[in-house]
């Protein structure tokens, strides 16, 4: 059924999707921004991001007043190999942000109009996505983590892992998962 709503989506936005370049994005957080927030705002420091499997990414600084937001939007690329749901995904992060470290949702794009697809905007969780120092290099598919990654590794995911499954989902907007 997936596939089948993807072929769907896919024929009907041919010739009709905008292209995301790198020389737009800023250009459409504008538009965005404009038609939903009232407050005077710059964006700046547009930059793509690295890796994201079925996601586009830019991080760019939001600046409202005297407040500045370092954010991240999240494009659901057309045809990625490992499909996803922006309004799934916002929903999840809004509730797992209780008990995990991750990016906090601000705004989720339903409305294609903006950037050519559904998209989450969030917080910008500083890190990296692979070890720099001699350690064999974490992948997306068919991932090795060596020895030394496993064993900084492992505690952390067991303690989130064990968090998640014994976490209490009652009570949350859930209404595109369920």
């Amino acid at each position: 059924m997936l596939l089948s709503d993807k072929l769907r989506k896919r024929a009907a936005l041919k010739d009709k999707r905008p292209s995301i370049s790198i020389d737009d994005p800023e250009g459409r957080l504008k538009d965005f921004f404009n038609a939903h927030i009232e407050d005077s705002f710059t964006i700046s420091d547009v930059q793509r991001l690295n890796g994201g499997g079925a996601n586009e990414g830019y991080s760019f600084i939001l600046t409202r007043g005297s407040k500045i937001e370092k954010l991240v939007l999240r494009l659901k690329t057309l045809g990625a190999i490992c499909a996803t749901s922006a309004p799934r995904e916002f929903q999840k992060l809004n509730v797992v942000k209780e008990i995990m470290p991750t990016p906090q949702p601000r705004w989720l794009v339903i409305d294609p109009k903006y950037f050519g697809e559904m998209a989450c905007i969030t917080s910008f969780v500083p890190g990296v996505a692979s070890p720099s120092r001699n350690v064999p290099m974490a992948t997306g598919l068919g991932v090795a983590y060596g020895k030394e990654l496993r064993q900084k590794l492992a505690p952390q995911f067991i303690e989130y892992y064990a968090k998640l499954h014994s976490y209490n989902w009652s009570g949350h907007n859930l209404s595109y998962i369920l």
